[in-house]
C-alpha cells in the first residue's frame, strides 16, 4: 500500500503519528469512500492538535465530501467550537463569504441546531451570500418557518428578506 492512499479512517486522534504519516508522503486531502479527509475527520470528532498539523501541512479547508460538509461544518455541527473558531478564522482568508455561506447553507438545509450554533458565534446575519441572498431569504424560500422564526427572533432584517412581500406576508403568516 503506498502511503498517499492510507485511509483517513486510520486517525485516531494521534497528532504525533499523523505528522509522520503526511511527513512520509500521505496526501492531507486524500478522502474515505465518503469524500471525507482527515480534516473532516479530526473536525467532527473534536481532534485539535490533529486539526493543527493538518493545517501545517496546507490541506484544503474547504474541501466538501459526499455530502456538501466541509471540515468547517462539521466542527461546529458537533459543537467544537474552539476547531471551528480556529478553521473559520483560516478559511476567512482565503473566502471572506465564509460566514454567510455558512448561514445561507444551515437555512437551506433548515438546520435549527447548526444555525443556533452558527449565531452563537456572532455571524452576520443579514449578509448576503454570492447569489445576493440572505439567509432568512433561503429559509422563506424553502417554507422553512421554524428556520424564519429564529432568523427573525436572532435580529434578521424582514426589510431586506421582503422579495416583492413574499417576505412580509410570510413572516406574518407564521
Amino acid at each position: 500500500m503506498r502511503l498517499a492512499n492510507v485511509p483517513c479512517n486510520l486517525l485516531t486522534g494521534n497528532s504525533y503519528f499523523l505528522e509522520n504519516l503526511l511527513k512520509a508522503g500521505m496526501d492531507p486531502d486524500m478522502g474515505d469512500s465518503r469524500g471525507r479527509t482527515p480534516l473532516h475527520i479530526a473536525a467532527s470528532k473534536g481532534y485539535e492538535d490533529c486539526v493543527l498539523v493538518l493545517l501545517n501541512h496546507a490541506c484544503n479547508i474547504h474541501i466538501q465530501d459526499m455530502d456538501g460538509n466541509t471540515p468547517l461544518w462539521d466542527a461546529i455541527a458537533a459543537k467544537h467550537h474552539k476547531i471551528f473558531n480556529l478553521l473559520h478564522q483560516c478559511a476567512c482568508v482565503s473566502n471572506p463569504n465564509t460566514s454567510v455561506d455558512l448561514l445561507c447553507l444551515a437555512a437551506k438545509r433548515n438546520d435549527l441546531s447548526t444555525m443556533k450554533e452558527r449565531l452563537k458565534h456572532g455571524l452576520s446575519i443579514d449578509f448576503e451570500n454570492h447569489e445576493g441572498l440572505t439567509a432568512l431569504q433561503i429559509a422563506l424560500a424553502g417554507n422553512h418557518d421554524d428556520m424564519v422564526n429564529l432568523l427573525v427572533m436572532n435580529g434578521a432584517s424582514i426589510e431586506k428578506a421582503n422579495l416583492k412581500g413574499i417576505g412580509v406576508r410570510k413572516i406574518k403568516e407564521i
